[in-house]
């Protein structure tokens, strides 16, 4: 199973039945729902884009993570 982001593009905040809809479908858990118009969820790609077309005003991108730089310098070679 992957994440994705779930982002409403509608006007003003999502209806409460939207956030409803997205924690009691199946096969998708809820990660975090701490900002109402965007929702990281756990899922399959079918499970999670046919909630998706089911909602309407809401979008869906995969999670894309990166790996920092290591900020620590190294030493290149032996001081002398």
């Amino acid at each position: 199973m992957a994440r994705y982001i779930l982002s409403y593009a509608g006007s003003g905040n999502p209806q409460s039945k939207d956030l409803e809809s997205i924690r009691n479908t199946k096969d998708v858990t809820v990660v975090d729902d701490s900002i109402d118009s965007v929702v990281l969820v756990e899922g399959t790609h079918h499970s999670v884009s046919t909630l998706v077309d089911s909602l309407g005003d809401w979008s869906s991108s995969p999670q894309q993570t990166v790996s920092l730089p290591n900020a620590r310098p190294k030493i290149l070679r032996k001081p002398q």
